[in-house]
C-alpha cells in the first residue's frame, strides 16, 4: 500500500474585506429596523457612520493588511473615503460636506456619548439623519457594485 502526499504551497486568503463589507451592510440593517423611541436618540447616526466606516475600510483591504488600513484612517470618514482612488470617489460636492461634517463629530464620539453641549444646542451641528442615511446607502451601493463589476 503507498501512501500518497500532496505537497501545496500555503496559500493567502484575504476574507477582510469581505468581512467588513458584511458588517457595513449589517449595521445599517440596523439602522433600518431601528424603532425610534419617540425623543432623539444617538443611535441611528451611530449606525450608519460605522456602517460607511467598515464599507470604506473594505476597500483599502483591497490592497493592503488590517494594521495598515488602521493605522492610516482610524475612524476618519473623510480621510478614508479621500484614500480612495479618484474612480471610487463618486460623492458630489453637496454629499462630500456632509461627509466632512459628520466626520468631525464622528471622530470625537458624539455619536457614542452624551454630551450636553450637543444637547443644550438641540443637537443643531448633528446631520440630519435622512441625509446622512442616504449618503450611507450610496457608499454601501457604489462600493457593492464597483466590486462585483470587478470580481
Amino acid at each position: 500500500m503507498t501512501d500518497y502526499v500532496l505537497k501545496t504551497e500555503p496559500i493567502h486568503l484575504n476574507v477582510s474585506p469581505t468581512g467588513f463589507r458584511k458588517a457595513a451592510r449589517e449595521f445599517f440593517k440596523c439602522y433600518l429596523d431601528f424603532c425610534q423611541p419617540g425623543n432623539f436618540s444617538l443611535v441611528p447616526f451611530f449606525l450608519c457612520c460605522r456602517s460607511i466606516e467598515l464599507a470604506l475600510k473594505a476597500e483599502h483591504l483591497e490592497c493592503a493588511n488590517r494594521k495598515h488600513v488602521k493605522d492610516v484612517y482610524g475612524h476618519d470618514l473623510e480621510k478614508s473615503y479621500l484614500g480612495l482612488p479618484a474612480n471610487k470617489q463618486t460623492l458630489n460636492p453637496v454629499e462630500l460636506n456632509l461627509l466632512t461634517r459628520t466626520t468631525a463629530l464622528y471622530k470625537t464620539k458624539a455619536f457614542e456619548y452624551f454630551f450636553v453641549e450637543h444637547a443644550a444646542t438641540g443637537y443643531t451641528v448633528f446631520p440630519k439623519i435622512e441625509e446622512l442615511a442616504n449618503l450611507t446607502r450610496k457608499i454601501l451601493v457604489t462600493t457593492e457594485v464597483q466590486n462585483t463589476a470587478e470580481e
